[in-house]
């Protein structure tokens, strides 16, 4: 009889530990990719709309990655300025931090001003946004998990080549 007993209070255990987790802010964007043209020395300015769905506030962090494929096809992310294709150093964006209210909206601005001395063809990089817990506690010995979505910017500087088949 004990033994029985002992499973459901177990349950009820790990339900308690494990459902702060679950409950971790996440957040959503849009567009969630851009493609652009521009020549050295030019720059273009642009912005991305980002959504609280949850009801609870959201501390959100914006950071600069580069990215490449591996060779089974998955992505695998790299500090920004990481590869000789990146446009992370090219750009810059505001706000870096901000609190979202549950159900609020709003604005990143970004600029990508491509070098005078810029290599033709495609370069890359991906803005990320990360959703945080105001309210966590410093230190708490909970399981947490970092959401973070990607909005990805491809800089097509001319002369660019596309060349395939499908």
């Amino acid at each position: 009889m004990r033994k029985r007993a002992i499973v459901p209070l177990l349950t009820a255990l790990a339900a308690c530990i494990v459902l702060p987790a679950w409950a971790q802010t996440a957040v959503a964007i849009d567009p969630p990719a851009a493609i652009y043209a521009a020549r050295p020395g030019e720059e273009k300015t642009a912005s991305i709309l980002i959504a609280n769905p949850g009801a609870e506030p959201a501390q959100v962090r914006v950071s600069l990655g580069d990215w490449m494929y591996q060779p089974d096809g998955q992505p695998v992310y790299l500090d920004p300025g990481s590869l000789p294709e990146s446009a992370s150093p090219w750009i810059t964006f505001s706000p870096a931090e901000f609190m979202l209210a549950g159900h609020e909206k709003k604005i990143v601005r970004y600029t990508i001003k491509v070098p005078e001395d810029a290599a033709a063809g495609t370069h890359w990089s991906v803005l990320f946004l990360q959703g945080e817990d105001p309210n966590a506690l410093p230190g708490a010995n909970i399981a947490t998990f970092k959401l973070r979505v990607a909005h990805t910017v491809y800089v097509n500087v001319p002369p660019v080549a596309w060349d395939g088949r499908i």
